[in-house]
This record gives structure tokens, sequence and C-alpha cells, in this order.
């Protein structure tokens, strides 16, 4: 008897030219079709299409979607455990490193299993660490930032932001050209591989280089969807995702950073750097309101013994 042919519906908010879909989702979707003989197929539906960016993961909850790629920021305060690895300044090696953990925590963690619990978990990564781009005004010290208008995402960096001083407002990547273009706000708060994805190299004039958090990526699956599988088809899914698939994320914002780094040199941008001084200062003021509010209104789901964990497993502890 032949077996059923498998057709997942796959949303996601970004473009197709985006270097995940390109270089991490499309790679995953056809090894799924050649290692199933062609019982497992991708249908791709980027750029919202099917849900908004807000709307993409309930829109998995509902089976609309099979799976969805997204970032938990988009619900603000839905996933508050996922927040801890945008914690300020912890340095990261990169983004792999990044990922490795996140991806641990969710293992290791019952609080951070329980924020995915109606959906299968088939990878979650971080991105590259977060930087300042600005219209006009260079950011060199925490004083520049006061009142600007900045664009954030999540509770954890709508908290930095406003211990900088900045006046945070939330809005998917894909409006942040636009917005910027019309003054809406004055500069955003995003990863530097972001650059090259959104192309508003062509609207700001200085990117200040801060390292003040990073976020989490998740790709997420249906649960009747995964249930309804045959038990093959649910091993090989998961022998290509999990810790697979949340590395191979990692790894692609790594590479990604590096070529944000390059447009951002051949279009004059304007590069800040912080000192050592300065850094500590961005840190410290950030630390009562980024980390001491979320350790204290999480702690019932176990915020502590999940930052603990973080810092042990990044060995930073």
């Amino acid at each position: 008897m032949a077996q059923r042919t498998v057709e997942l519906v796959w949303g996601h908010p970004f473009s197709p030219q985006h270097h995940i879909h390109v270089n991490v989702l499309i790679p995953l979707a056809e090894e799924l079709e050649e290692r199933s003989d062609g019982r497992i197929r991708v249908r791709f539906f980027p750029g919202g299409a099917l849900a908004g960016a807000s709307e993409l993961y309930d829109a998995v909850v509902s089976g609309v979607l099979d799976v969805a790629w997204t970032l938990p920021s988009y619900t603000p305060g839905r996933f508050p455990l996922t927040e801890v690895i945008e914690v300020p300044f912890l340095f990261w090696e990169n983004a792999e490193q990044a990922s490795w953990v996140l991806w641990n925590l969710y293992q290791q963690h019952e609080g951070m299993q329980q924020e995915y619990a109606d959906v299968k978990l088939l990878g979650i990564w971080s991105n590259d660490p977060r930087a300042i781009f600005t219209r006009e005004q260079p950011v060199r010290t925490l004083g520049d930032l006061e009142g600007l208008r900045i664009r954030a995402l999540g509770s954890m960096e709508f908290a930095a932001l406003e211990a900088f001083g900045a006046v945070p407002l939330g809005m998917p990547a894909p409006d942040i050209y636009d917005a910027l273009e019309r003054g809406v706000i004055e500069g955003v708060s995003i990863t530097v591989s972001a650059v090259a994805t959104f192309h508003f190299y062509d609207v700001v004039q200085h990117v200040t280089i801060t390292n003040h958090g990073g976020g989490a990526q998740v790709v997420v699956m249906n649960l009747d969807t995964w249930n309804s599988l045959a038990p093959e088809d649910q091993e090989l899914i998961a022998s290509l995702t999990g810790e697979r698939l949340s590395l191979a994320g990692g790894r692609q914002y790594d590479r990604a950073y590096q070529e944000g780094m390059n447009i951002i040199d051949e279009h004059g941008l304007q590069v800040h750097y912080l000192s050592e001084e300065d850094m500590e200062k961005w840190r410290t003021v950030t630390e009562p309101l980024a980390i001491g509010d979320w350790l204290e209104a999480h702690a019932h789901r176990g915020a502590r013994e999940l930052y603990d964990l973080m810092l042990e497993l990044a060995g930073q502890k």
C-alpha cells in the first residue's frame, strides 16, 4: 500500500529572500522530501500570507498552519521565560553558542517547556546581538538616546530601551524601513544582520555596536499535524530538526552578522563603539529594570533557576 503524502503548510512573516528562508528552511524542506522519497513536502507561505507576524503562533495552534517560523517576542508577555536570551550584555561568543544554550534550556527547564506545550517545538535559536541604528543622531553615550523614538521588540528590550532613556515603540521588522523613512521612529534596536535583510541602510546614517541583547526565534508545528504523522515520518523530522535545526539557525545568523557589517561599510554608515567604561554604564542601568524586574515577575515560573542555568551553560558562572 502506498504511503500517504503529507504536505506541510509552513508560514512566516519575512520575505522569501530572507537568509533563514533561503539557507535554512528551503534546504530543510528539500532534505525532508528527498529522504522521505517524496512523502513529505513543504509549501511555504512567506511574508505573512496566511497570518500576520503576531498571529503566526496561534495560526499553528489552531491548525491554519502546520508549521511556522516566528519570533516569540511578536507576542510580548506570552513567552516570558524565553526572554532570558534577551538579557542585555551577556557577551555570547556567537549566535551559534547562544542557540545551543537556548535549545538546552528548553530541554532542561520544565517552565520553558510549558511555554510551548500547545505545539511541537522543532527548533529554537538566537539571532546575532542587537545594535542601535539611527537616522541622524549619532549615539555615542547614554545621553544621546534620551527621548529618541526607537523601535524595540519584546518586554525585555522595551525595559532595556527605557532604562537607556529612549522611547521604545513596537513594530514587526518588515515595517521598520517605512517607519524610519517617514520619521515615525528615529532609530531601531535590531541585530546587525537585519541591515542586509531589510535594506534600511538607505534611511539611517549611524550604527552603534552595543551588544545589548539577542532574541529568540522558533519553528513550531501543530500538535494534531505532528500526531497524525507516521512514526517513521516523525522520526525523520525529529532527526532533521531539534538541536540540529537550532544550531543551523544560529550559524546562519553568524554569517549574516558578517554580511551586515560588510554592507554597513559599503554604504558608508558611521559606526560607533562603546568604550569598556561606557559599556559598563549601559549594563548597570539595565540590570534593575531589564533583569531584576523580570526575575521578580517570573519567580513563580522558575526564572532564577533558568537564568542561573543559562549562565552555567554559557560558561559565565
